[in-house]
Formats: C-alpha cells, sequence, structure tokens
C-alpha cells in the first residue's frame, strides 16, 4: 500500500499536529527507512502568484520562493486512469515524513479508510521528484531520498 508512487485517499487523514481530520489524498514520494513514508498531501489550494499563467507540471519562482507542482484537472495522473477533479498542488516547502505503522494502527482502530487510488504514471513521478529535488524550497536532508 505505502509503495512509492502511490496515491492513497484517507478518510479522513488525522493530522499529527492536532489538525481538524479530513479526507486528503497522499503520494508517497519515497520509502525513508522502515516504516518512514517521505510523502505529500496535495491540496486544491493555489497559491500560485496570480500573474503567473497556470499550467501543469513544475513550476519554480526562487526569487519569489515558490516551488509547485501542478496537477490541471480531469487529466490522467495515474496508470489507470485516475484524473483530480480540481486543479491540484504539491508545493515543495510541505513534505514530511510519516510514520507508516501509525496510519495502519489508525486504520485497524477505525480512525481512518485508507483507498490506494492508483499509481502515478511513470513519466509523471520522475517529473514531479526532478521537480522537487532541484528545488531550494525543499529540505536538504529529503532531496537524498527523491
Amino acid at each position: 500500500m505505502f509503495e512509492t508512487g502511490t496515491l492513497l485517499y484517507f478518510e479522513p487523514f488525522v493530522f499529527p499536529d492536532g489538525g481538524i481530520p479530513k479526507a486528503k489524498y497522499f503520494v508517497v514520494l519515497a520509502n525513508v527507512e522502515q516504516n518512514v513514508l517521505l510523502a505529500s498531501l496535495p491540496t486544491s489550494k493555489d497559491h500560485v502568484p496570480s500573474d503567473i499563467p497556470l499550467q501543469a507540471g513544475c513550476l519554480e519562482l526562487p526569487e519569489r520562493m515558490v516551488n509547485v507542482y501542478v496537477f490541471l484537472a480531469s487529466v490522467q495522473v495515474t496508470e489507470n486512469g485516475f484524473c483530480f477533479p480540481m486543479n491540484t498542488f504539491i508545493y515543495g516547502a510541505n513534505i514530511k515524513t510519516y510514520d507508516s505503522e501509525l496510519f495502519v494502527r489508525q486504520e485497524q482502530e477505525g480512525m481512518t479508510r485508507i483507498s490506494v487510488i492508483g499509481n502515478l504514471r511513470k513519466e509523471l513521478f520522475e517529473s514531479l521528484k526532478d521537480c522537487l529535488r532541484n528545488s531550494d524550497a525543499v529540505r536538504k536532508r529529503f532531496k537524498q531520498y527523491l
């Protein structure tokens, strides 16, 4: 379930910092060590500067401290044909590590339900990793796993 490149859906995602649980997509970017995942919670919140045309792929604006990977709505992102229903964004500054054992316990205890949506298309996943790996917005310790 927690394979690199997998897109998951948590209903709801229980935030480690105590934030209000809500349904969230989850992209597994890398396996850091046993039971530790480097991942992103894609969002529909658009923080791309309004003067920049929105297009699919990597947007890196170091002078404006912006690093984001854009998935346009209704464009296939997984090998099995899944498309995000809205424009969706992965911000380099927001990738984090997560404990996969905690997710398994949460699911066993009925706190969440985790669905495998599919595997990101290979070329898309490589493009996403390149975008994050080459950004100053991503912590150096995370880059080594990408």
